[in-house]
């Protein structure tokens, strides 16, 4: 999902865009994109860094002087939730070659 459709999402429910947190969980996303006929795209590798209940711990830690914890929470869960179908992986889900092929096609 691009940042545009991520910041609409938590405008619509939490009632502001939140861009920054959406920015920071997608932080990785340039390191593995490529380029096809002159056209950059992302893959889904970057994900493996912040998508998952880690992440959103480490996001707390990040915004902790910025905003209130369960508001980063709640930023963090829609975003993710959003990119795997509203499931909320574990770190060790991008180890699984079964998770990887469910939801990284």
């Amino acid at each position: 999902m691009d940042l545009e459709s991520h910041c609409k999402n938590t405008i619509r429910e939490l009632g502001k865009a939140y861009q920054e947190i959406h920015l920071w969980l997608d932080a990785f996303a340039r390191a593995y994109s490529q380029t096809f006929y002159g056209y950059e795209t992302t893959t889904f590798e970057h994900r493996k860094h912040r998508h998952h209940n880690e992440g959103i711990e480490e996001a707390v830690i990040e915004f902790k002087d910025k905003y209130p914890e369960d508001i980063v929470r709640k930023v963090c869960e829609i975003h993710i939730r959003d990119d795997y179908f509203g499931v909320l992986p574990v770190k060790k889900n991008f180890d699984d070659p079964a998770f990887l092929k469910q939801y990284h096609r």
